[in-house]
C-alpha cells in the first residue's frame, strides 16, 4: 500500500500525470484488494442465502432474491466508488469503504432472522424473501461494490491506461469472485460453518481496511500533507 492524498475532494481527476506517490508494491495492493473484495461479495452472497433459508426453505426465490440484491448492492457500489475515486483518489477512503463492508457484514444473521421473523408473521408474498436479502446483504455488498472503481483510479497513471487498467481489474476481481465461489462451498462452509465464515470475512475486511486507512494516515501525516 502507499500513501494517498488526504480525505478532501481531489480537484483534476483527468490529470494524466498520477499526483500521489507511488511505490514498486503498489500494483500488487491493488491486484489484491479487487481479488479480496471480489471473493468476498460472493461469500457475503452464499452465507446469506444459508441465513434466509432459516425463514423461506431451499426455493428458488430465496436464491434469485439474493442474487437480485447482490446485483443492485454492486452497481449501486460502482455508481458511488466510481464518483468517490474522483472526489478523493485516495487510499484512505478505499480502506473506509472496506471497513464499513465488514461492520455491516457483521450484522448479516441479525437482520436475516429479525427480517425473516417478521415477515412469517403475514401471508407469504413474492417479495418477502427479497426484502430480507436487502435488509440483510445489501450494504456490505454496496460497500464492496466501490472497490473495483477506486482500485482503477488509484492504479492509472495515464489516461491512454485507463482501458487496460479497468480490464485488468476487472479480471482479478472476477477471478476473487470465482474463488470465493469454490472455497465458500467447498471448503469454508462444510468445515467451519455458516456463522464462522462470517464472522471471518467480515473481521478480515476491519482488520486488512483499518490497517490501509491507518498507515496512509500516518504516511500523510509524517509526509507533511
Amino acid at each position: 500500500m502507499t500513501n494517498s492524498s488526504a480525505d478532501k475532494p481531489y480537484e483534476s481527476p483527468l490529470d494524466p500525470i498520477e499526483p500521489v506517490r507511488r511505490s514498486v508494491l503498489t500494483p500488487f495492493w491493488i491486484a489484491f484488494t479487487a481479488f479480496y473484495s471480489g471473493a468476498a461479495v460472493m461469500t457475503y452472497e452464499f452465507v446469506s442465502i444459508r441465513f434466509l433459508q432459516r425463514s423461506f426453505g431451499s426455493t428458488y426465490e430465496v436464491w434469485a432474491s439474493e442474487i437480485a440484491v447482490c446485483m443492485a448492492g454492486l452497481a449501486a457500489g460502482y455508481a458511488l466508488g466510481g464518483w468517490l475515486a474522483d472526489r478523493f483518489m485516495s487510499w484512505r477512503v478505499l480502506g473506509k469503504a472496506l471497513v464499513i463492508a465488514g461492520c455491516t457484514g457483521l450484522l448479516t444473521e441479525l437482520l436475516a432472522d429479525w427480517s425473516g421473523d417478521l415477515l412469517l408473521q403475514y401471508e407469504y408474498a413474492w417479495w418477502h424473501p427479497l426484502f430480507a436479502a436487502g435488509v440483510c446483504s445489501f450494504l456490505p455488498l454496496l460497500a464492496l461494490g466501490t472497490v473495483m472503481p477506486q482500485a482503477v483510479r488509484l492504479h492509472v497513471r495515464s489516461l491512454e491506461s485507463v482501458g487496460n487498467a479497468t480490464g485488468w481489474i476487472a479480471a482479478i476481481s472476477t477471478t476473487g469472485s470465482i474463488t470465493g465461489v469454490l472455497l465458500t462451498a467447498m471448503v469454508f462452509l462444510p468445515r467451519f460453518g455458516v456463522r464462522e465464515t462470517l464472522y471471518t470475512l467480515s473481521a478480515s475486511l476491519i482488520v486488512y481496511g483499518g490497517l490501509m486507512a491507518g498507515i496512509n494516515r500516518i504516511r500523510d501525516k509524517y509526509a507533511g500533507r
